[in-house]
């Protein structure tokens, strides 16, 4: 279910990145620059790649990422 609502808020923000006219400037200005690079391209993904992502993919995703071993913890500001 939750899946299924992220996939609809995001799709819906990239449908509408042609209404705002920073975001599409941005878009265009990134593609232009980067081209191929991952940079030239959103960070939300694209309407196919956002479409074809499945709750067992991410399940696999985050199995391989989320690890204790690699947990890294950061601690900034006075401590006492």
């Amino acid at each position: 279910v939750e899946v299924e609502h992220t996939r609809r808020m995001t799709l819906d923000a990239i449908r509408s990145i042609p209404d705002h006219s920073y975001q599409l400037c941005s878009q265009l200005f990134l593609k232009t620059l980067y081209d191929r690079h991952p940079y030239g391209h959103l960070a939300y993904g694209s309407l196919e790649s956002v479409g074809a992502l499945t709750q067992d993919m991410l399940r696999t995703l985050y199995a391989s990422w989320m690890q204790p071993q690699r947990l890294v913890i950061g601690i900034s500001g006075a401590m006492s």
